[in-house]
């Protein structure tokens, strides 16, 4: 009975330490994404200011347009999709678009001299490229962390042994497995590590055949024969985090992309 309670205290203080380093995680990136945005709308105006204030104006309601419009495709793919990656995307472009707003009308009514002008520019681009440093700086933090106390990192990866045969522990040869719910089991007995079973689970699984046109040679013809053949196979993981052991209090963890040639990857704005 105490190893259960033990068990349980721990269960509890993993899920709630990973969904701490997530938030903290979220919360970095909407800081670092709000403030781009926010220097994006400081910089069209200085860098529209030499010019008549109709133009100016005009420059703008241009980017404020085009925002918008993006707001509101997004919002039509929400209502017609299932996907819950759209409604993120959605909450990204109005926040894009707010803060945008918010930059634009910071420094709009100013008047600046040009020597001011080209510093508050050169100001500003120095902030993007900075932001966009660290951003990527601390995504590769979160993901070392993730790999490190997580995700068994060796598991993904396609090794070889001395016989030039797949290890007996990989997620390319697990995927093989025909039935449905064993494979899964199994993926997620070996891919997720120890202190988070039950915390972190691999919820989906998808498999994406890239199929090319190729060429093969037949010696009874002078010319190669054209062929379709399968040049590479990907597996997307999508991992989800029950911090309470609830299935209805779960949010999405990452999304990783695993090639067959020992290579992995995070895709650009799914681990976000």
């Amino acid at each position: 009975m105490r190893g259960f309670a033990h068990k349980r205290r721990l269960f509890k203080k993993n899920g709630l330490k990973l969904s701490l380093v997530c938030s903290l995680h979220w919360l970095f990136r909407f800081v670092v994404t709000a403030q781009r945005y926010f220097f994006y709308g400081v910089l069209v105006v200085l860098m529209t200011s030499p010019m008549s204030h109709d133009l100016r104006e005009m420059a703008v309601y241009i980017f404020v347009i085009l925002l918008l419009v993006k707001c509101l495709e997004n919002l039509l793919h929400v209502g017609l999709s299932s996907d819950p990656m759209r409604l993120r995307i959605f909450f990204q472009s109005v926040m894009a678009l707010v803060f945008f707003v918010a930059g634009s009308s910071s420094v709009y009514q100013d008047h600046f001299s040009a020597l001011v002008l080209n510093r508050l520019i050169l100001l500003c681009l120095m902030n993007l490229v900075g932001g966009r440093l660290v951003d990527v700086f601390q995504s590769k933090l979160f993901e070392s962390y993730l790999f490190q106390k997580v995700i068994d990192k060796e598991y993904l990866r396609n090794g070889k042994t001395v016989e030039d045969l797949p290890p007996e522990s990989s997620l390319h040869v697990d995927v093989e497995e025909r039935d449905a719910d064993k494979r899964m089991r199994r993926i997620n007995q070996n891919v997720v590590k120890q202190d988070y079973q039950g915390i972190v689970e691999l919820s989906f699984l998808n498999r994406e055949v890239r199929t090319e046109i190729g060429s093969k040679v037949v010696w009874s013809r002078r010319a190669p024969e054209r062929v379709f053949q399968d040049s590479a196979v990907q597996y997307y993981l999508v991992f989800k985090v029950y911090p309470f052991g609830f299935e209805r209090l779960s949010y999405t963890l990452i999304i990783v992309k695993v090639n067959q040639n020992k290579t992995f990857r995070f895709p650009p704005d799914l681990s976000a």
